[in-house]
């Protein structure tokens, strides 16, 4: 018990110094990726002996198969020092986008969006398009702890509004989380396919959130038509709950100001040309949290929400940094093996012209529903397709990893999302991704490859 506790004490040491030296790389008289990469490779090791069994095949494969190849190609050790750091920007994005659950728990922001909805909202499609918006924004900052803040926060409310509360929250909360990685700058696989396709994030972000718009709008009216009952829904008894309504229109003020500020400043930042595109993410995401801890400075539960974000909220990086680490070892290998140039020639990828743009959603969405994570499939396909950036866009083509990577997050079984659902909901997986969110997926995928034709079309 006590190697444990060291272990997990070490890792939380090993996260924060990483974030710290990626935070530091940009304005450090020296180069730090060496040292980058080094925390990368011992946290791997430190780390695995600590996760779930069935948690540490897919990362210990992935590594096996960047070492075969890096064998079978005679490649020197350095190539695998440099793939062990390549991706961890992105963890350090996600460790500093986790700060934001500490004025969450701060503040009454979740008891106050609660109060507004059940007394403003009267029929079942109304409430079914706010509880998509709540997650879809709540996802910007919760990231993966966003469905279960989302079940605890309205799963007893609506069991009591709405007629089938399985599938209305099964629906909602999972597109409305998985349109996210469309744009939000924090989003693992948004940061993924802006890394694979070296794009800024601000090139992306217009047409991502459009086609976040077209999701919610094609799941709020499918569901309208389907499911969704026209009669008016119960009051959530607002008479009990003691909270002021003009303090609670200032909690989503601020959180929307929150969101507006985080993209104003990315874009200002990644406009200056200074900093790379994932600095200047992680640059807005601690300057706009420290302005918010300003309110929150004297909070008597303050150093007990840190102590929480210290003990669980870092660790949760732990899982997705053994990953980012192996994917960037088999990336890097791959890349200097030429088996991707090699694989392009092979099956002639150059006759298939824009058809490409259809192809990479869904050999994504393909892959990832017979079990390969959608992080891996991203890589795979982006890393394939991205030779082919001399005739298609690498914008047109970071828009079809993207709508692929949304889709999978919907419609395959095996992710957090969905396991997290079923889990609580006590409905299979299958259910949820097949039976209820099998036709919505089909629709989105072709709204979204004519969004793409259309963005590409135009050559905005």
């Amino acid at each position: 018990m006590e190697a444990y506790t060291l272990l997990r004490n070490f890792q939380r040491i090993i996260l924060a110094a990483t974030a710290l030296s990626i935070l530091l790389e940009p304005i450090a008289p020296f180069s730090l990726n060496e040292v980058i990469s080094l925390l990368g490779i011992v946290l791997f090791l430190v780390a695995l002996p600590t996760i779930k069994p069935k948690n540490r095949i897919l990362p210990l494969v992935i590594v096996t198969v960047g070492l075969v190849i890096m064998w079978l190609t005679s490649q020197p050790f350095g190539v695998l020092l440099n793939g062990a750091g390549s991706m961890l920007n992105i963890v350090s994005i996600l460790i500093v986008m986790q700060l934001f659950s500490i004025p969450i728990q701060l503040g009454t922001y979740t008891q106050d969006i609660e109060f507004l909805l059940f007394k403003y909202i009267k029929k079942e499609q109304g409430l079914y398009f706010f509880t998509t918006i709540i997650s879809h924004f709540f996802a910007t900052f919760l990231l993966f702890g966003t469905i279960p803040v989302m079940l605890s926060l309205l799963g007893e409310p609506l069991k009591n509004n709405v007629r089938n509360f399985e599938r209305f929250a099964a629906t909602a909360m999972a597109r409305g989380y998985a349109m996210m990685i469309s744009w939000a700058p924090g989003a693992v696989m948004f940061l993924l396919v802006t890394g694979i396709t070296k794009l800024e994030w601000s090139q992306i972000f217009l047409p991502g959130f459009l086609l976040s718009i077209i999701g919610i709008a094609t799941s709020v009216l499918l569901e309208g038509r389907l499911t969704l009952s026209k009669e008016r829904i119960i009051s959530a008894e607002q008479d009990r709950r003691n909270i002021n309504e003009k303090e609670a229109w200032k909690s989503v003020l601020e959180i929307v100001t929150v969101i507006l500020s985080m993209i104003v400043l990315i874009f200002s930042l990644e406009k200056t040309k200074i900093f790379p595109s994932t600095y200047c993410v992680m640059l807005a995401g601690l300057f706009i949290f420290g302005i918010w801890m300003i309110k929150f400075r004297r909070s008597p539960d303050l150093k007990a929400v840190i102590r929480k974000y210290w003990r669980e909220g870092l660790l949760r990086a732990v899982d997705l940094a053994i990953m980012f680490v192996a994917i960037g070892i088999l990336t890097k290998v791959v890349e200097k093996s030429d088996l991707i140039t090699a694989f392009y020639n092979s099956i002639g990828i150059s006759r298939w012209g824009d058809f490409v743009i259809a192809i990479i959603p869904l050999v994504t969405v393909f892959l990832a529903y017979f079990g390969l994570h959608p992080m891996i499939t991203v890589t795979i396909v982006g890393s394939i397709f991205m030779s082919f950036q001399n005739i298609i866009p690498p914008t047109a083509i970071a828009l079809a990893l993207l709508l692929g990577s949304i889709v999978s997050f919907i419609v395959t079984p095996l992710n957090g999302i969905n396991i997290t659902l079923s889990n609580y909901l006590n409905r299979p997986a299958s259910q949820i991704t097949l039976q209820w969110n099998g036709l919505f997926s089909l629709i989105f995928l072709v709204e979204g490859i004519a969004l793409i034709y259309l963005w590409t079309s135009l050559g905005i």
